[in-house]
């Protein structure tokens, strides 16, 4: 018979641990998104889909605009009532186009990014639940939290430029703004 290794699991109260096992692993399928959002190709396909996006609301806008005029005018005849069906139909499908591009191609690259900010709300909200219901044996599992929430680099999405940063730890940037105040000083 052969003996079954242990498994190098954390321990099962190692909440910390935990978050930062699922936090890198996180972590490093957003790199891939900041590297693919970081390339000239991406960038202009974005920046090309966020203009024909805006292109086709504001005629959608001056189509609608154009109708409620008309009705202003207490035109209700076969020609408002055709325009303000058209423009629905074409709005229905700016509207699934959109949809598209956003579960085909944005949700995968911007996907990682939203899950690593919901890991760190997650488990804050964890580890003050199991703070109150154990606090003496979990004492200090909020402060253990919050330094590790801290000491992993955040992901943020730019809607308007479509790019995935990576940025250093919380408690990095609080390092070097002390040091540039006091360089100032």
């Amino acid at each position: 018979m052969s003996e079954e290794q242990p498994q190098s699991t954390p321990a099962p109260n190692d909440l910390v641990q935990e978050f930062i096992d699922k936090y890198d692993e996180q972590l490093d399928k957003a790199r891939v998104s900041a590297e693919h959002t970081a390339t000239a190709g991406w960038q202009t396909w974005y920046a090309g889909y966020r203009a024909q996006l805006h292109r086709d609301i504001g005629r959608m806008r001056d189509r609608l605009e154009e109708a409620r005029n008309a009705l202003d005018d207490n035109m209700l005849d076969e020609d408002v009532v055709r325009h303000v069906r058209d423009a629905m139909k074409e709005l229905k499908d700016i509207c699934a186009r959109a949809d598209y591009i956003n579960s085909a191609v944005l949700d995968p690259i911007v996907a990682p990014a939203r899950r690593c900010e919901k890991l760190i709300d997650e488990y804050a909200s964890k580890a003050i639940a199991r703070k109150d219901r154990q606090p003496l044996v979990e004492a200090d599992v909020v402060r253990r939290m919050n330094e590790a929430a801290a000491g992993v680099e955040t992901v943020t999405f730019s809607e308007p430029t479509g790019i995935v940063s990576i940025n250093p730890p919380a408690r990095q940037q609080a390092g070097r703004q002390a040091e540039q105040e006091a360089g100032a000083a």
